[in-house]
């Protein structure tokens, strides 16, 4: 299987970690008392790591999904070909190569758990670029399902991913939920994104998204 290109991917890769301010941190550091050097060196070194890791996973949503596992499924992860594929073509979506896209799979293979909650994690948490409208925190995810108990249980998983300890210590500076509109069926970022659910009997009528993510929508 040939890989998809995605365009301009290689030229919106993430943006390095700054390391100005912990350099700063390291310098100071010199003028303490050697107990306290020790303290804060291990901190400085342990946020350097943090911010090297949030790097790599911003460029890769199957990495991002792998290590976003455990937040969102207590099972230990198995991982499938067919998981790289399915992260290979969203993220096509993100940068704009693709439109449209159908995805058919047996039942209990982490579909929705890639789709229609850690997808839209993993587009909030990259820099913004005006190029691709898609991706960062001010993209718009409307999420629907066959009925609104499923919608509002894919919702659920991902507002508690978004509003985790492990996802705020990586990248809480660029994604927060607004406190005026943090709801399951809606809630939005400071930055102007969304994530809308609902069902198709429910109303969404008047309501708009970049992204429109339809999982499940017949009962069998």
């Amino acid at each position: 299987r040939q890989p998809l290109r995605v365009r301009g991917h290689e030229a919106l890769s993430p943006v390095q970690p700054q390391a100005s301010d912990l350099n700063a941190l390291l310098q100071h550091a010199r003028t303490l008392p050697p107990r306290k050097h020790q303290e804060l060196v291990a901190k400085v070194l342990v946020e350097q790591r943090r911010r090297e890791e949030a790097y790599f996973l911003e460029g890769s949503l199957i990495e991002f999904f792998k290590a976003a596992w455990p937040v969102m499924d207590p099972a230990v992860y198995q991982h499938g070909w067919h998981l790289d594929a399915i992260a290979e073509h969203l993220e096509a979506i993100s940068y704009g190569q693709i439109r449209k896209l159908c995805i058919n799979i047996c039942p209990r293979h982490a579909k929705t758990l890639m789709c229609s909650v850690a997808w839209n994690a993993w587009a909030w948490c990259k820099s913004p670029d005006e190029r691709y409208p898609l991706i960062g925190p001010a993209a718009r995810f409307m999420c629907l399902s066959y009925g609104d108990m499923l919608a509002m249980d894919n919702s659920t998983l991902a507002h508690r991913l978004v509003k985790s300890d492990w996802f705020q210590e990586r990248w809480g500076h660029r994604v927060q939920i607004t406190s005026d509109q943090d709801a399951k069926n809606k809630f939005d970022t400071s930055s102007g994104g969304t994530r809308i659910s609902g069902s198709f009997r429910g109303s969404v009528t008047g309501r708009g998204a970049g992204i429109r993510v339809y999982d499940d929508p017949h009962k069998m």
